[in-house]
């Protein structure tokens, strides 16, 4: 894939601005002077994917972690100022435009270098903000993969997304590893949600989704992860939906009771939340918070919830006993327990109900 000379110039004049180090281009094979550079650590090269015998020459000291990170960088910004991607780019904001008003997709040409030309595999992600270059070359490196990223806008134009495409093999997009399908998206949505917050500061929410294969796949699946985060977020109207973390088998409670009318939401607190404030308190107290969400997802189970919270199985036990004081509910109880869980979800999406005592 060629690209202008003047492109590859501003991704030198970027590179050597970001590592405050001498960048050059070189054309390969390397030369006994630049190898013997590259064994002696003054200088390092970085192969670029333009399809041509170039690399970016940096004369600099790079610990190996610093090195990957360059190499995801440089990956990101040649991949950005290409055309293809610019077009797949163009093709997927006209795709989710037409998929909204219920016409048909619009063609998609395909050729060696698109991002589906019926030989790769992809992991979809979407995170609900754009992100800088900076983030993406991150990205890039914490996955080791050549991430593929594009951003539209949700359907009411309000909220400005995030999407990545990230290849995968054949046994991963099939689950023929260690882990199934479902495991391995959850690990990479929570992975990169993390990676987004503790190396850049980035308190962001993700989503995954199923593999994509097709263009068709990818449009679909854009517009779910962007359903479900939207969803959510309307569900609760108090920005709780910042944050999280989104698959498809993930808040099956919560889809289900956004059919509820306000009315019928308040009756349910009303009837099982007498101590409406104090379970607020209880609910807002991040102590409490955690103990009930490892509880449901440790599925009851007094032991490994007290030790996956680091906690004596006393200390849980006082917690639990609080909640089924304040609602009647004894959370030990799988059928009290479900309805304690709709009772808490119910009253972190209502935060303006008052109780009628």
């Amino acid at each position: 894939m060629n690209r202008p000379d003047s492109q590859l110039n501003g991704l030198v004049s970027y590179m050597q601005t970001l590592l405050a180090a001498p960048v050059t281009l070189v054309t390969l094979p390397l030369s006994v002077a630049e190898r013997r550079a590259e064994a002696e650590g003054t200088a390092w090269f970085v192969s670029l994917p333009t399809g041509e015998n170039i690399a970016l020459k940096i004369e600099a000291h790079l610990t190996e972690r610093e090195k990957r990170l360059v190499s995801g960088i440089v990956i990101q910004q040649v991949r950005q100022i290409g055309s293809v991607v610019e077009r797949d780019h163009a093709w997927l904001k006209r795709a989710l435009e037409n998929r909204r008003q219920g016409i048909a997709l619009p063609p998609y040409k395909v050729d060696e270098n698109s991002a589906f030309n019926g030989e790769n595999v992809y992991f979809p992600f979407l995170i609900n903000a754009e992100l800088p270059e900076e983030a993406k070359g991150f990205i890039g490196a914490y996955y080791e993969r050549d991430v593929l990223f594009f951003s539209f806008l949700s359907s009411s134009g309000t909220t400005s997304y995030a999407g990545l495409l990230v290849p995968v093999s054949e046994e991963e997009a099939a689950g023929q590893v260690e882990e199934s399908v479902e495991e391995i998206i959850e690990q990479w949505t929570v992975g990169l949600q993390l990676l987004l917050e503790e190396e850049l500061g980035l308190r962001l929410s993700t989503a995954g989704y199923y593999p994509v294969a097709s263009p068709e796949d990818w449009v679909l699946a854009f517009m779910e992860m962007a359903g479900e985060y939207e969803a959510y977020e309307a569900f609760y109207q108090s920005g709780t939906a910042s944050q999280k973390m989104y698959v498809p088998w993930k808040y099956p409670l919560e889809k289900l009771l956004s059919l509820l009318t306000k009315e019928e939401g308040r009756k349910f607190i009303q009837t099982y939340g007498a101590e409406q404030e104090a379970l607020r308190q209880f609910l807002h107290d991040k102590e409490g918070s955690l103990t009930m969400a490892a509880f449901f997802e440790q599925n009851l189970n007094v032991s490994e919830t007290a030790r996956h919270l680091h906690i004596h199985r006393n200390t849980l036990q006082y917690r639990l006993d609080k909640i089924k004081a304040l609602t009647g509910l004894d959370p030990k109880r799988f059928e009290e327990a479900i309805l304690a869980k709709i009772l808490l979800i119910l009253l972190e999406q209502d935060t303006d109900v008052q109780s009628d005592q």
